[in-house]
């Protein structure tokens, strides 16, 4: 799966120039050029299990790439932090709650994403 190296905070300047300097998790932190590279500006990402692990992190890398994040996960108080999270940073996220195990559910998030 792509994105693995999201999930790791990297180690850069926060004052490097050449990154897009931010805030998550109140620690300032800042992406390196290379990533600009892979923008998600205009795009927009549904994720889901991203209330936790691998999905949350993958979330937060998409958010941070510049894309709008669809929050997704069965538990909606987690997204709902992540999502506060990401607008304090000054990134776009909204939780959404959703059953994979429901497709009915799955149709209609998709259905209010697109």
């Amino acid at each position: 799966m792509g994105g693995v190296f999201f999930t790791k905070r990297m180690n850069v300047n926060p004052d490097d120039e050449r990154g897009a300097n931010m805030e998550l998790n109140g620690e300032k932190t800042a992406l390196p050029p290379w990533l600009k590279a892979f923008s998600l500006e205009g795009k927009i990402a549904l994720i889901t299990g991203s209330g936790s692990g691998l999905g949350r992190e993958v979330a937060k890398g998409m958010a941070m790439s510049g894309a709008a994040v669809v929050l997704a996960d069965i538990n909606k108080g987690a997204v709902e932090d992540l999502a506060a999270e990401l607008a304090r940073a000054g990134l776009q996220g909204v939780a959404r709650r959703v059953d994979v195990t429901d497709a009915d559910n799955v149709r209609e998030v998709m259905d209010w994403t697109v």
